[in-house]
């Protein structure tokens, strides 16, 4: 590795575990469990372009304004909301002007950030991935083997 080349950081996604948007803010279930319900209240309706209307069109009729930004192509901003898994690429050149790649969590969002990310950044080989914690199968948390 050159010691003259900069270390980049590029990350792939900032969001918590399950990404965002949420699937059941999507799907219009209830997004939290019940027990939890009246500790989260949904807003009040709101006229506002891309706000809150629980009897308008999809999006708009999602609760949830974070996930609802994220849906709602109106929202121009609403693409800073759409957050994969926490991960990055670290990467450096090489003494050949190859990156060198190695890639820091690999959650379920990996694969849409690799295609999402890959290509804009130029990102052409995976050298090394590091895991910086277990996840425990939901199989395995039954008892049965996966």
């Amino acid at each position: 590795m050159s010691s003259k080349s900069p270390l980049q950081l590029l990350f792939l996604g900032t969001g918590t575990s399950t990404g965002l948007p949420l699937t059941p803010c999507l799907t219009l279930s209830q997004p939290y469990p019940e027990q939890f319900t009246s500790h989260v209240p949904l807003p009040a309706p709101s006229t506002e372009k891309a706000g809150w209307n629980p009897d308008g069109p999809w999006p708009n009729n999602i609760p949830c304004a974070c996930c609802r930004s994220a849906a709602n192509p109106d929202v121009p901003e609403g693409w800073k909301n759409k957050r994969g898994n926490t991960g990055v690429v670290a990467r450096k050149k090489g003494t050949d002007g190859k990156w060198r790649n190695l890639v820091v969590d690999v959650g379920k969002t990996f694969t849409e950030q690799a295609r999402r990310f890959f290509p804009r950044w130029g990102v052409q080989t995976i050298d090394a991935v590091l895991l910086t914690h277990g996840r425990e199968s939901p199989n395995r948390r039954q008892g049965t083997s996966s």
